[in-house]
């Protein structure tokens, strides 16, 4: 799972996964979902869409939006998180509008994209479209030659699904309200002690009106994002690091030991030893 918390790299990301369900989060980055099969409930803002085999949701930079797998057999998803350097002149569109409507389905969406959309998963993996190696250049020609590809791709996308989607200025009073400063705020300070009084304090608002915020908009409470931001970090030190789980639970913004095992339990029904050991 990537961390939904974390900031990106400027590192094109493209890869297939059977398993993309994310809380709410945003980032700088363009991203499209194509579900190969099976299906995804997409929210994006206020827009929500059950993504089925075929379709492919647009999600601009900045974009607050959650991910939820649904539990079926054979679930296949495309997943490509591009950034904006790649986009060449769709840049200004992305990061001063965004679609009302951001799902295009299968029987719209343009076979120039798709192909693209496979490219670039092929290139990701150092093949061409017709699965042979990619012999590639001397290394220091690998960078440029390798962005350049990526950027054919990616504007090719966008100069075939823009068209389709009915864009909205971001002076929208909707769009850029307080879940979104909530959301990047916590982002940024999970790992800290981070309680709802001091988060309105950070954004000079009231503890009730951020707490509608939380119910209304991400359909949870402050303290269920929070861990979940928290949990999902732990299963990526669990995985990655041999920190002792005590440590970990303070690296990832736990007050004790206790509460981290019981909000990891909660959210994955193991403990943080028990997944350490199957993972």
């Amino acid at each position: 799972m990537i961390p939904f918390y974390e900031k990106r790299s400027d590192t094109p990301q493209i890869f297939q996964a059977e398993e993309v369900s994310f809380a709410a989060h945003l980032h700088a980055q363009l991203e499209l979902l194509y579900c190969i099969d099976g299906g995804v409930e997409v929210t994006v803002g206020d827009c929500s869409h059950t993504v089925h085999a075929g379709d492919l949701a647009v999600i601009f930079p900045n974009s607050l939006h959650s991910y939820y797998t649904l539990p079926e057999e054979g679930n296949r998803f495309l997943l490509a998180i591009l950034p904006v350097q790649l986009t060449g002149p769709f840049t200004n569109s992305l990061l001063k509008s965004h679609p009302e409507d951001p799902f295009i389905r299968r029987d719209e969406l343009h076979q120039d994209a798709l192909y693209c959309l496979r490219a670039l998963l092929c290139r990701s993996q150092q093949l061409d479209v017709f699965g042979h190696c990619i012999k590639e250049p001397a290394q220091k020609e690998i960078d440029g030659y390798q962005n350049n590809i990526y950027a054919v791709y990616t504007q090719m996308i966008l100069c075939r699904v823009l068209p389709q989607l009915k864009l909205v200025d971001n002076t929208d009073g909707n769009f850029f309200d307080l879940v979104y400063r909530a959301v990047t705020y916590v982002s940024q300070h999970f790992c800290s002690p981070l309680s709802l009084p001091m988060l309105a304090q950070a954004l000079n608002v009231s503890p009730f009106q951020l707490s509608r915020v939380f119910s209304e908009r991400l359909h949870m409470g402050f303290n269920e994002y929070l861990n979940a931001l928290r949990v999902d970090y732990a299963r990526e030190l669990l995985r990655e690091t041999d920190l002792p789980i005590t440590q970990l639970a303070f690296e990832c913004g736990f007050e004790s030991q206790r509460t981290f095992n019981r909000a990891f339990r909660e959210q994955t029904g193991q403990s943080p030893r028990q997944f350490r050991k199957e993972g």
